[in-house]
């Protein structure tokens, strides 16, 4: 990757440091062409690095940052509800990122290798999303072209607003309806089981628990309603690449 290419990592995170951060910061330190913007209240004890830049937001001020550049009135009363933002990081921190040719988010549970070895100059020329999965847009780790168009990609999510309004967490980059799951389908349960067939043993679950979960995720407006239009950022993806754009 040479510099002609240049990435910014969004992470935004409220609450206690892991214990675990100092080594998901000295991995950042070594992607040296990667410039890594944590967003939080407070910056971690330890060492810091030239490349992972701290700036400090509290979350009444991020409201308000999110009202101004999306024109949403947002409620962030958790910090898991953050992730329902990421795929409008790009927009709503565009004044960190405007020398960039590349943005993207990620989490602070994970150890980088040498993202070099992974993403070429040639890869980040020739795609506009960059996702570890051929078929999973994850919130974990995901890189996009920094473009008008990119940047704006989520709103053609038609529940956008309503989620970044909502009090709820919808996980509305990571949606279950990207699994394949129809809101109106009576079959929710099973298919719910069969994807989560390597991770949790099938008789350990519950109608009710699986059912609050689905609900929790499923916007309220949209549960009865079978899918025309994209609901979450992963359809989103899907529906553009289906199109050939």
């Amino acid at each position: 990757m040479t510099a002609s290419n240049k990435i910014a990592i969004i992470i935004v995170f409220f609450g206690r440091w892991p214990e675990w951060t100092p080594y998901f910061l000295r991995s950042c330190s070594v992607n040296k062409n990667i410039h890594w913007i944590l967003f939080s209240e407070k910056e971690p004890a330890g060492e810091h690095y030239r490349n992972v830049q701290f700036i400090k937001i509290t979350p009444g001020q991020l409201e308000k940052l999110i009202r101004s550049t999306l024109h949403v009135k947002p409620v962030i009363i958790h910090p898991y509800k953050l992730t329902d933002f990421k795929p409008a990081y790009g927009l709503i921190f565009r004044d960190y990122i405007q020398d960039c040719s590349h943005w993207g988010y990620s989490d602070l549970d994970l150890i980088f290798g040498s993202v070099n070895h992974f993403i070429s100059d040639r890869m980040l020329v020739d795609f506009d999303i960059i996702s570890p999965s051929p078929d999973f847009f994850p919130g974990h780790f995901l890189l996009m072209k920094n473009n008008q168009v990119m940047l704006n990609l989520f709103k053609e999510a038609v529940n956008w607003k309503e989620i970044f309004e909502s009090k709820e967490y919808h996980c509305f980059d990571e949606h279950l309806l990207s699994r394949g799951i129809i809101p109106d389908d009576y079959n929710i349960l099973r298919q719910v089981i069969r994807k989560s067939r390597y991770h949790i043993r099938e008789h350990r679950l519950i109608r009710n628990p699986v059912t609050r979960m689905i609900k929790s995720v499923i916007p309220l407006n949209f549960r009865n309603q079978r899918i025309t239009k994209p609901m979450d950022f992963n359809q989103v993806i899907r529906k553009k690449t289906l199109a050939g754009n």
